[in-house]
């Protein structure tokens, strides 16, 4: 979760190194980045990240921070941010062992060029902030139901996929469409913008967007599915907030495109990162990219890559 908070949050991340899952146990930290411009929570250069889960955060923090700060040199620790994260509410009847008491202590040692702290607190504020992170923490880690009318990437592939039998696979929507699942990959990963689609239904173009971006490379996916929540509607995206550096997946019906005079039946607007949830559902491009195929030529195409996607499986 840490890792995708991050991805939603630093704009510029040159390297990126969050051991999870299956290799959330490897030696060493527990974190590492390189990102030259910072966010919430993420300065910029390099911090290095040590999470515990243990209800001692001071000790056990203290004796992470102590060890770790030993292996870096005396001008890496200089250039660098040392970053505790504790899962748990930082709470104490000690008033000498606060959070703020521990962060003095420890930027009084090892000369670090900043030492941050992080509780449960601090990472309910980053999640408040970060929609898609916390739609898909909740459904997949939680396993709440998902915040009415917004949902994540996987949230909303899970949800179309099985309106089809057997089960549709992403090869059948991005058939015969390699450019423009390549200029709508280009688009999202730009520093501001819009792109917009035309498409026999809302459904289907939202789910060619999700689906580019579900077979992106392994980094550029895990980048963008931390930034992108699909919103249904006005009321959704009131109930998200002002919320900027992520990428709005908005829905606009028949009627809306009429009163902007867009002559559209439908299509979705993504807004890049700096544009607000509620100027992305109000705004699309005018440049639009013919997205349509014929029913016929659709389905016939759709059939055979499904074929080959299943015979390869």
């Amino acid at each position: 979760m840490v890792g995708d908070l991050i991805r939603a949050t630093a704009p510029d991340i040159s390297s990126f190194r969050f051991p999870s899952r299956d290799t959330g146990n490897v030696r060493g930290w527990d974190g590492h980045l390189v990102s030259e411009a910072g966010g919430l929570n993420v300065l910029d250069g390099e911090p290095y990240w040590e999470i515990k889960t243990s209800k001692d955060a001071w000790g056990e923090g203290l004796s992470d921070f102590r060890k770790r700060s030993s292996k870096p040199s005396e001008e890496e620790r200089a250039a660098a941010t040392f970053i505790f994260v504790s899962s748990r509410t930082w709470d104490t009847f000690n008033t000498d062992r606060k959070i703020e008491d521990w962060v003095k202590l420890c930027r009084g040692e090892y000369a670090w060029k900043n030492v941050l702290c992080l509780d449960a607190i601090a990472l309910d504020g980053w999640l408040d902030k970060c929609p898609a992170v916390a739609a898909n923490f909740a459904s997949y880690t939680l396993g709440l139901q998902p915040q009415r009318g917004a949902r994540s990437t996987d949230e909303f592939w899970d949800e179309f996929r099985h309106m089809f039998k057997p089960l549709l696979i992403e090869e059948v929507l991005l058939c015969d469409r390699e450019r423009e699942v390549a200029q709508l990959i280009e688009a999202l990963l730009r520093p501001n913008g819009s792109t917009a689609f035309i498409s026999d239904s809302a459904e289907e173009v939202i789910a060619f967007g999700v689906a580019a971006i579900r077979t992106a490379k392994p980094e550029i996916r895990a980048f963008l599915d931390a930034r992108t929540i699909i919103v249904d509607d006005m009321d959704a995206a009131r109930a998200l907030g002002d919320v900027d550096k992520f990428e709005p997946v908005a829905r606009r019906s028949q009627e809306q495109h009429a009163e902007e005079g867009l002559g559209m039946s439908s299509s979705f607007a993504l807004a890049i990162r700096s544009v607000s949830v509620h100027q992305a559902t109000r705004r699309c491009s005018s440049l639009t990219s013919g997205f349509a195929l014929p029913a016929a030529l659709r389905r016939k195409r759709a059939s055979a890559a499904f074929r080959e996607a299943r015979s390869s499986a």
